[in-house]
């Protein structure tokens, strides 16, 4: 049965974006208490990031070959997993929501109605033709607002008004991962290459002293770069990108005596060949002070322990109901 289930779950891929979403084969993906989540109701939950996983397929794998069908499969598959695993969890957090007797007033679903409706035009006539295109009721489709409050009440209750991130915890981070706030110094060197068997002529030496003449004598290092490299960097000034003063080699970091914009250093012998190295920018080390990142830290740790509360709570109400799931996880 969970193979079969399955099997319609992923079955769906191929006409979801193109055909009328009503027009699916349904099937029953889980059961809780005597609720029920359908084919349908994944497919319709999921449909905006379907198109956009396949409009992302259709442009990075044009081909369309085996494993890229298999690799699409695959992402869908997850996300419509996910999506059917969300839905289980809002309704055994609104079976909580009722077995404790809650209600929510009416004044505030119908607040939460407009609100919806001015977002959307502001046009009830319109919008309720819209739902009726999509072949929901404006009685449906308000039952399912009071249940996402519902459950956003409720969660704010068990879960998101105990989350607390203390002072010290904050500070306690930060002194634990202070190289994450933290970026080396960095250098963008560019670079001139006399190669032994390089193109042009006369002896080694003599092209050697007669580069680290000009290096001396000539502002533009680009330019010499151009006109004197023997290697194919020189297409691009001899352009070497950022790189962290710690990742230079022995060679590299012996020969540069000052870490200035604009410092020339050289020759020095690498393996066969004769480098000169213009240092053309400079980035000093940075590090940000715990005032600068206090408040993302405190994001931080408050989404980590939300997490883990959101999860205890789910476990917890999931064991207290009759779940049964078609679908492998």
């Amino acid at each position: 049965m969970k193979v079969y289930q399955l099997l319609m779950l992923t079955g769906l891929t191929a006409s979801l974006v193109n055909a009328d979403i009503s027009s699916y084969t349904d099937g029953i993906l889980a059961k809780v208490n005597s609720e029920i989540i359908t084919v349908y109701d994944v497919a319709k939950a999921t449909q905006p990031e379907e198109q956009r996983l396949r409009q992302y397929f259709a442009v990075n794998f044009p081909k369309n070959n085996g494993d890229a069908q298999a690799k699409f499969q695959e992402e869908l598959t997850k996300l419509r997993v996910k999506a059917a695993n969300e839905m289980i969890d809002h309704m055994v957090v609104f079976a909580e929501f009722k077995r404790k007797g809650f209600r929510l007033p009416p004044r505030v679903i119908e607040k939460r109605l407009d609100e919806i409706v001015n977002r959307k035009g502001g046009d009830w006539e319109r919008f309720r033709a819209t739902l009726q295109d999509q072949g929901q009721s404006l009685d449906d489709f308000r039952e399912t607002v009071e249940k996402r409050m519902a459950v956003e009440v409720l969660l704010s209750q068990e879960v998101d008004s105990l989350v607390q991130v203390a002072p010290i915890e904050i500070e306690h981070w930060y002194q634990e991962h202070r190289s994450d706030y933290s970026s080396p110094p960095e250098i963008r060197l560019q670079a001139l290459i006399i190669k032994r068997g390089g193109g042009s002529e006369g002896d080694f030496d003599a092209r050697i002293q007669q580069t680290a003449s000009l290096v001396r004598t000539e502002t533009d290092f680009s330019k010499l770069v151009r006109e004197h490299s023997e290697h194919f960097s020189a297409e691009n000034d001899g352009d070497m990108g950022w790189m962290k003063v710690s990742d230079l080699s022995s060679e590299i970091s012996d020969m540069i005596s000052e870490y200035t914009k604009g410092h020339v250093a050289g020759p020095v012998r690498l393996n066969d060949d004769v480098w000169f190295v213009h240092l053309a920018d400079v980035r000093a080390a940075v590090h940000r002070s715990f005032e600068e990142v206090r408040d993302s830290i405190e994001q931080q740790l408050y989404s980590q322990e939300r997490t883990t509360r959101y999860a205890s709570f789910i476990k917890k109400l999931r064991n207290q109901c009759f779940i049964r799931t078609y679908f492998e996880q």
